[in-house]
């Protein structure tokens, strides 16, 4: 004997059309259907897309001061953009020389820029110099980013 859906579902049975109807086998289907667009346009599982980790996007590598008295402390800022879609942090490794000082960490959100802040203390040099300025990142594609703080340290000349 057949029995139509109402009966079937009143014996505990579940038909197709219910199925359909309900919406289970629908989204089954779409479930299925976006794994594979998202397979074909390159997806593998545990591999998170650039969306999920930040991007740092520095700004230019040289920061310039142009010609400065050698007697006062120099400030210095440099821009970092995110483009990534989790927070970028930045923490400033220790210099060589020991003449820098400022931002320690910075944090930028998904999106933003920030400009991290230096002071250099130029006594200890005379002329052209250059100053590498590191920032440890947690951005996997670039764990270091770097710029240069540049300037020409004068010093008067002591008078006859």
């Amino acid at each position: 004997m057949a029995l139509d859906g109402d009966q079937q579902s009143r014996h505990g049975r579940t038909t197709f059309a219910q199925l359909l109807g309900g919406g289970l086998l629908t989204g089954l289907l779409i479930g299925l259907a976006a794994t594979g667009y998202a397979w074909a346009c390159g997806w593998q599982p545990g591999s998170p897309g650039s969306e999920s980790r930040p991007r740092a996007i520095p700004g230019p590598a040289i920061v310039d001061l142009g010609r400065v008295p050698g007697e006062r402390l120099l400030q210095a800022a440099w821009t970092v953009g995110n483009q990534g879609g989790r927070r970028l942090i930045l923490a400033r490794q220790a210099s060589d020389c020991g003449c820098l000082s400022g931002d320690a960490e910075v944090i930028v959100a998904p999106g933003r820029r920030r400009d991290l802040h230096v002071t250099l203390d130029p006594r200890q040099f005379a002329g052209a110099i250059a100053v590498p300025v590191r920032f440890q990142t947690n951005d996997p594609r670039q764990p270091i980013v770097e710029f240069q703080v540049r300037a020409e340290v004068v010093r008067d000349e002591p008078s006859l």
